[in-house]
């Protein structure tokens, strides 16, 4: 016979304030992404070039020919394995519908980016929530990015993946953990080999606190997550993958460089204020932006006495080294921005929470030594009476 307790109905209990934050910038970011598709000819119409590469590989994958081997790509075979599922579809409702299925999808990605930001720093409390999941969620260059079948939305999901693995809290996570988030940090490459920047800054982190074992075990990760999509293509042709992947990349000749104020408007998300098209003026911008994140970041070190946490140190590292990387070459594309999305938001959202943090600390220590102080007078004050 059930037990009076087991009998009652379960009582629906409020969601925490964090968690109805990540819901709510989800639901935003979500939002943005689906109403680019509902606009004319997003859906199924021809909008971009580079997502007709990346679905067009998956449909010739499904039919028999092999990417490097058959036919030519210029990047790792990541986005072809995705998309080979969604290829299918094709088959019974033509090429239009099924890139129209792949856009929806990459929009979705692109959302789940949001939560998946949330839920990585959900422990340094609502402000740096709202900040993180708030940028990811109205990013210019990350929603414009996911409005079709382009590398950037799955690149970052694939990013923020592995950053969730790595990381527990603001440490890093068990030694299993970080074999599986190189791994996904690995997957990452094969879609695009920008993922080895943070890879790279994750690797240097272990290695400054002198941990070399769990540093090869999360190399080992990196590795086994990108050779396992890459090396049965690329053995297949080796040649071609090399000068596809690797020479066509390293050595593209542009014949206009792209100026620093576009790349400026996509990287800050100042797209859409046309009064601030002035290089100079956007420049200043950049450059209260690193000072307020850096000026944070020092404040609240000093305020606690203590070093930022390795996942502000990621976060930090990671931004300066994709921002370098895109101001370094010459060519630049709208949708290349999105990439930075991740890391941008961190390195906004976590120093302003940290010091914000530290101040409320501060002020309430003040206060309860304020208040012995004046309890301590009071005594005092009796005494002598």
């Amino acid at each position: 016979m059930p037990s009076a307790e087991s009998s009652q109905p379960a009582r629906w209990t409020r969601p925490d304030p964090v968690t109805t934050a990540i819901v709510v910038m989800t639901a935003l970011g979500l939002a943005l992404r689906l109403y680019q598709l509902s606009r004319p000819d997003y859906l199924i119409g021809v909008t971009e070039y580079d997502d007709g590469t990346d679905f067009g590989s998956a449909i010739l994958l499904i039919h028999g020919h092999l990417p490097y081997r058959d036919f030519i790509m210029v990047q790792p075979p990541g986005i072809t394995l995705l998309m080979a599922p969604v290829a299918l579809v094709t088959k019974g409702v033509g090429t239009a519908w099924g890139m129209g299925v792949g856009r929806i999808l990459t929009a979705l990605a692109g959302a789940a980016a949001v939560t998946m930001g949330g839920l990585l720093i959900r422990r340094r409390g609502l402000l740096a929530v709202i900040l993180t999941c708030g940028i990811l969620a109205v990013y210019p260059a990350a929603v414009q990015a996911a409005h079709t079948v382009l590398l950037e939305p799955w690149l970052v999901l694939f990013c923020l993946a592995g950053m969730l693995a790595v990381f527990d809290g603001d440490a890093l996570a068990s030694t299993r953990r970080l074999v599986w988030g190189g791994v996904a940090f690995g997957f990452a490459g094969a879609i695009k080999v920008w993922a080895i920047l943070p890879v790279l800054v994750i690797l240097v982190l272990i290695l400054a606190a002198r941990q070399p074992r769990r540093a090869v075990a999360y190399a080992a990760g990196v590795v086994a997550g990108f050779a396992v999509p890459v090396v049965p293509f690329a053995a297949l042709a080796p040649g071609t993958f090399y000068r596809s992947v690797v020479v066509a990349q390293l050595v593209r000749v542009d014949t206009v460089r792209i100026p620093l104020g576009y790349r400026l408007h996509e990287m800050t998300g100042l797209t859409d204020f046309t009064g601030l098209t002035s290089t100079l003026v956007l420049s200043l911008i950049s450059l209260l932006i690193l000072a307020l994140v850096v000026g944070c970041s020092v404040a609240a070190s000093r305020i606690t006495g203590e070093r930022p946490p390795l996942l502000e140190q990621f976060a930090l590292a990671s931004s300066a080294l994709t921002i370098i990387a895109f101001l370094w070459p010459a060519d630049f594309y709208y949708h290349y921005a999105g990439f930075l999305a991740p890391f941008l938001a961190l390195a906004i959202a976590l120093p302003v929470a940290r010091f914000a943090d530290a101040l409320r600390v501060s002020g309430t220590e003040g206060t309860a030594r304020a208040g012995g102080a004046r309890a301590g007078a009071a005594r005092s004050g009796d005494s002598a009476a």
